[in-house]
């Protein structure tokens, strides 16, 4: 059995992929909130995948840590992925790409851009996976309009990352948007979109047979297994998917979802058919051995107990105000 431990806001995948592939595999998967499993204060004998690590404020962060530090006293009974005291997020995970010398563009706070950054540049939100929320920005007065554009539409200026671009066309006009997945020691592709727009996703992937072919074999072969383990490495993810770029042969790291979409709401046509089933024999992997029947009882947690309150506003009887 493998549990997902997600945030409320990313809940759901686990149901996605049941309701396309079956109920029968909910014999090996499910999904709780790190709230819920917190309070329940039980566990089975699984693994279990720590997920939006990335999203949490700190005192979700510091609820996630507590509920890791009690199910590691459990024992060998019990397996633990995405350790939430250690996993970077985007922004120091890509600082970190750059400063190893991997990524050829670096990423910025918006207090902290110097004069040698490369234009253009475009924003995005640390926390958020859909993608730019900028055009390509080519001076610093047009940078500053779309910083309080977005400031004043509801986003927080800590979140926002202002990022260099990179061109990554290929010789044929097209620019290739890879995934892959980690799951525990194994890497394997999961989409490749090809583009002709820097913001490819999905929504705007070409689609012709040759596009569609070009994906399968990416599935099928797993050319990029070695290159990517070191940025999951680097990240300390044990699951999640890499979407990334190709310069020159060199991996080009976009990001690392610890709680991305396996399967999407409606299918996409992409010619990876089957691949459930190497998702399904990877998660197999995680748990192997342990047997779920048995459980184990571990001190509850209320959420707040375990929350960085600031001196003299801890709620009454927490260990914070003792």
């Amino acid at each position: 059995m493998v549990v997902f431990v997600t945030l409320p806001v990313g809940a759901g995948h686990v149901g996605y992929f049941l309701n396309r592939y079956g109920r029968s595999h909910s014999r090996h998967l499910t999904e709780t909130t790190y709230f819920d499993l917190a309070r329940k204060g039980r566990a089975l004998a699984a693994a279990y995948v720590f997920c939006d690590v990335q999203r949490m404020n700190r005192a979700q962060r510091a609820l996630a840590v507590g509920l890791w530090r009690r199910l590691s006293a459990i024992g060998d009974s019990v397996r633990l992925y995405n350790d939430p005291r250690h996993e970077l997020g985007r922004y120091e995970f890509l600082r970190a790409a750059f400063a190893e010398g991997w990524n050829r563009f670096n990423v910025y706070r918006v207090d902290e851009i110097p004069e040698s950054v490369r234009w253009p540049v475009f924003l995005r939100i640390e926390s958020d996976h859909s993608g730019p929320k900028s055009d390509l920005i080519e001076t610093p007065e047009r940078l500053w309009k779309s910083v309080a554009e977005l400031v004043l539409a509801g986003a927080r200026l800590k979140d926002l990352l202002v990022v260099e671009f990179l061109d990554t066309r290929s010789p044929d006009g097209c620019y290739r948007k890879y995934g892959a997945f980690r799951i525990g020691r194994r890497v394997f592709g999961q989409h490749l979109f090809l583009c002709t727009e820097w913001t490819a996703k999905a929504s705007n992937r070409l689609r012709s047979e040759s596009a569609l072919a070009e994906g399968k074999n990416y599935f099928l072969t797993n050319p990029h297994a070695e290159l990517l383990l070191p940025f999951f490495e680097l990240a300390q993810i044990e699951y999640g998917r890499i979407d990334y770029a190709l310069v020159d042969g060199t991996v080009q790291a976009w990001e690392i979802n610890d709680n991305p979409q396996f399967v999407r709401a409606k299918p996409l046509r992409m010619g990876t058919e089957g691949k459930e089933t190497i998702y399904l024999e990877c998660l197999d992997e995680l748990s192997q051995g342990l047997d779920p029947r048995t459980q184990f009882e571990f001190d509850a947690l209320d959420g707040w107990e375990e929350a960085p309150w600031p001196e003299g506003v801890a709620p009454a009887g927490s260990e914070v105000a003792r």
